[in-house]
């Protein structure tokens, strides 16, 4: 998972993404604690299947089955 401010948006969606893709990662986040959504990228057949998820979503973690992530939980503010 990362939090990132804009800086580093280009080399998380460029670099990073060919680097984890090169090597295996079967899971990666983004998370844009700005725009208060969650980019969940997972690797099928070679390439990556993105979600993407707003503040009031749940996500279920590919690669831990049994996890769910409640977004209000990571982004609290926006429900207030």
């Amino acid at each position: 998972m990362r939090f990132y401010p804009n800086l580093h948006r280009r080399y998380d969606r460029f670099v990073k993404y060919n680097a984890y893709l090169k090597a295996g990662v079967k899971e990666y986040w983004i998370v844009d604690p700005v725009d208060l959504i969650v980019e969940v990228h997972i690797l099928h057949d070679g390439s990556y299947k993105k979600m993407v998820y707003n503040s009031e979503g749940i996500i279920k973690v590919d690669v831990l089955a049994d996890l769910e992530i409640h977004l209000m939980d990571i982004f609290p503010k926006a429900h207030i």
